[in-house]
């Protein structure tokens, strides 16, 4: 099966709220194409919501970030360049056994993220490579940025694996 355009690529379900933060999806675009995100809808297993109603373009090899508070998340993270929506109705994430839904503006899944439990509060759940499923529960690992995320940038953990690892010694042993 071929990975989707846009992928969830970072989630904060478990703000640290003594720090006064808040939820957030970081979306990537790993296409060479800009994608208009105009009634796309994210949530849990429960329920989606449209990100907007208006046009949202992510452009290629770039971050959009998703979050319940505009106003909290920039005053968290000061230095994010990405774009920033704040989702009307956001669904909030449990803090263990749920998922992040992802569907296209025909309802279609685009992505989607199931986790059992999530890092300690304030710390955001990371993919590791943009290239690997996100259903497969190797490819995510918690933030190990100081500041407990890299919303707009690449993630902390992040890796390219390649299948194709030659090994050449010499001289011969």
């Amino acid at each position: 099966a071929s990975l989707p355009d846009i992928i969830i690529n970072e989630i904060m379900a478990a703000p640290d709220l003594s720090k006064n933060q808040t939820e957030w999806v970081e979306l990537y675009n790993r296409t060479e194409k800009t994608v208009n995100l105009k009634n796309w809808l994210m949530g849990d297993k429960g329920k989606q919501t449209k990100i907007t109603t208006e046009e949202l373009l992510i452009q290629p090899s770039s971050f959009l970030i998703a979050t319940e508070d505009r106003n909290k998340f920039l005053a968290t993270y000061p230095d994010v360049s990405s774009t920033i929506s704040q989702v009307d109705n956001w669904q909030t994430l449990n803090n263990s056994d749920d998922q992040v839904i992802l569907r296209d503006s025909l309802d279609f899944a685009a992505d989607q993220v199931s986790y059992t439990s999530l890092p300690p509060n304030g710390i955001s759940w990371e993919r590791i490579d943009y290239n690997k499923p996100s259903k497969d529960s190797s490819n995510w690992y918690r933030s190990v940025e100081p500041l407990g995320a890299t919303p707009g940038k690449e993630n902390s953990v992040h890796t390219t694996f390649s299948s194709n690892i030659e090994l050449n010694l010499h001289p011969n042993p």
